[in-house]
């Protein structure tokens, strides 16, 4: 029995179902390091040239199992290959578990997968410098239900082995000469907040026109805020023009108004601490006095009911 055939054709198999991702795998083992490559196309337009994103180069592992691992794995892949990916602009790793007990007329099988970039891989190589020849890598199960995310997920994960091709390790030099910070991902208006809070990002510095990473892994990103221009109304009476909004990783929007008002619309509840400027404080207080009144609140176009206050006597 040729597991690695096995391996790779369920892999193949799996991914000739998206329509947008075309494997070329390699199963006689003669390229070294690698095992072939996927060509991301842009969606719905169809396996030609004009319509290519990205090239992402692959490595393989398969491997008979008695049961299957659960939602992660660790495998051990050569010093020599993973240096050959951090040169080479990252690598996608496949480990796929095949079970050894034949259930049905196919193998039952799971894959796990690990998209390494150039910081990535350069960070495993400098653990355990004593350690020579291998190096243990830890892979994710890979979600075979939802091919949408793993296309987004490839696809920014070509954008940062792009920028981080020359950069893998920081330089303190440059990092003096940073403008500004930023980190970007691939996503639709469904799964914004999915793909925003559930995946973790790199962070680059923006020098002139080009970017450097400025974290040694990726963060990850817990809420963000900004303010809008929003009138907040209670029965007619507006009482700020303005008021600062922040989602967190749970999908809580929470407005907040001088940093003492704190409505958190999903759950209905408000937070108030006294603090801020006289004319300010005096501002909230009668904005709460109304609140506690009238359960209820017009930020923008949305009615905000309140069903818990903290902090109001």
């Amino acid at each position: 029995m040729d597991i690695e055939k096995i391996g790779v054709s369920s892999l193949e198999n799996y991914f000739a179902n998206f329509g947008w991702i075309k494997p070329f795998f390699d199963t006689n083992d003669k390229t070294p390091s690698w095992d072939g490559y996927m060509i991301l196309y842009s969606k719905d337009n169809g396996y030609k040239k004009e319509n290519i994103k990205a090239k992402i180069d692959v490595q393989i592992k398969s491997q008979m199992v008695d049961s299957f691992s659960e939602s992660t794995k660790k495998y051990l892949f050569e010093k020599s290959d993973l240096t050959n990916y951090m040169k080479n602009n990252g690598i996608v790793l496949f480990v796929i578990e095949i079970e050894k007990e034949l259930k049905s007329i196919n193998r039952n099988i799971k894959f796990f997968y690990e998209l390494l970039t150039p910081i990535e891989l350069n960070n495993i190589l400098k653990k355990d410098k004593k350690i020579k020849g291998k190096k243990s890598v830890l892979l994710r199960e890979m979600k075979v239900g939802n091919p949408d995310s793993l296309y987004r997920e490839l696809l920014d994960f070509h954008i940062d082995c792009k920028k981080q091709s020359y950069n893998y390790e920081i330089n303190p030099i440059l990092m003096n000469k940073v403008d500004s910070l930023s980190f970007s991902f691939t996503s639709n208006e469904r799964d914004f907040f999915s793909d925003l809070f559930k995946r973790n990002h790199f962070l680059y510095g923006k020098i002139s026109n080009s970017f450097i990473p400025v974290s040694n892994g990726r963060i990850k990103i817990n809420s963000i805020s900004r303010e809008i221009e929003h009138k907040v109304i209670i029965n007619k009476n507006v009482y700020f023009e303005s008021i600062d909004v922040t989602i967190d990783n749970e999908e809580n929007i929470i407005y907040n108004i001088f940093d003492c008002v704190e409505i958190n619309s999903s759950q209905g509840s408000l937070n108030y601490t006294a603090k801020g400027t006289i004319s300010q404080i005096i501002k909230c207080y009668e904005f709460l006095s109304d609140l506690k009144k009238y359960g209820e609140c017009l930020i923008g176009d949305n009615q905000i009911e309140v069903n818990y206050l903290n902090g109001i006597n």
